[in-house]
């Protein structure tokens, strides 16, 4: 069962569930940006955004794909990536989505887990059956079983 999401702070337990506002207490990742924002990705209520003391919601009425997050990153140019479960991958600006980068648009799976900005500012997106899709200078290059990884992964 989840319970939300749960904070402890100075030996006292304080939370934020569906009773406060949030959208799923199933938390899957979450972020805190460069403005200290927290970034809370649900399974299926979209991404929500902490920004004391309102709640933001970005779900598929208002920009993302699907509402199943399973990871968010902040880059070094100040844009948010989100994974979603079966959608790709999302650049947000502010709290609106900007880009959509799935299948068709050349990555090698929908199904995104984790993210990594390398020091090059590269965008790592390592995928469910797809391998890693590195994102450089608006291409995408793929790492797969088919061109060096052991496997899928």
């Amino acid at each position: 069962m989840a319970d939300g999401l749960k904070c402890l702070l100075a030996d006292t337990m304080t939370g934020l569930s569906t009773d406060e506002g949030l959208s799923d207490n199933f938390i899957r990742c979450l972020l805190l940006d460069r403005d200290e924002h927290i970034w809370i990705g649900t399974d299926t209520g979209g991404l929500v955004q902490l920004k004391k003391p309102r709640v933001k919601t970005i779900t598929r009425e208002n920009g993302l794909p699907e509402d199943a997050v399973f990871t968010v990153l902040g880059d070094s140019a100040g844009f948010l990536w989100i994974g979603t479960r079966n959608s790709g991958l999302c650049k947000m600006q502010g709290t609106q989505i900007i880009k959509t980068i799935d299948r068709q648009s050349g990555l090698s799976s929908n199904k995104v887990r984790v993210l990594l900005e390398d020091d090059r500012d590269d965008l790592w997106a390592g995928t469910e059956d797809g391998g890693i899709n590195i994102l450089q200078a608006g291409r995408i290059n793929r790492l797969n079983s088919e061109n060096g990884l052991l496997s899928k992964i």
